[in-house]
């Protein structure tokens, strides 16, 4: 197992380090989550700037990508940070979906 959390952020909430299981289970380790997902939203509106400034039309695949991962990111908040186990997916049909919204097709 893999847990892709910053050490450094993990231990800014209070997470000593462990084997992933136990680290989920951590009290802080909630509030770590959140911080990265703030990050990633910021990171997220950075890349829309970006992407106006040097045409959608070039940055499509790219762009659909994000958007896959800003509702994967969405459905993890609303699932909440303490149900870690708990899978989240897009189905092909809801990929299809930002594909045609963000034209892609």
């Amino acid at each position: 197992q893999r847990l892709y959390v910053p050490l450094e952020t993990l231990a800014e909430h209070g997470v000593a380090e462990g084997l992933p299981n136990e680290v989920l289970t951590r009290p802080g380790f909630s509030d770590a989550c959140e911080e990265l997902a703030t990050l990633a939203r910021e990171y997220y509106a950075d890349a829309e700037a970006m992407a106006a400034q040097l045409g959608r039309r070039n940055l499509l695949p790219a762009l659909l990508m994000m958007a896959v991962y800003r509702e994967t990111l969405d459905r993890l908040e609303r699932r909440g940070w303490t149900r870690i186990h708990d899978p989240v997916r897009l189905t092909s049909g809801r990929k299809m979906w930002l594909a045609l919204r963000h034209g892609f097709l």
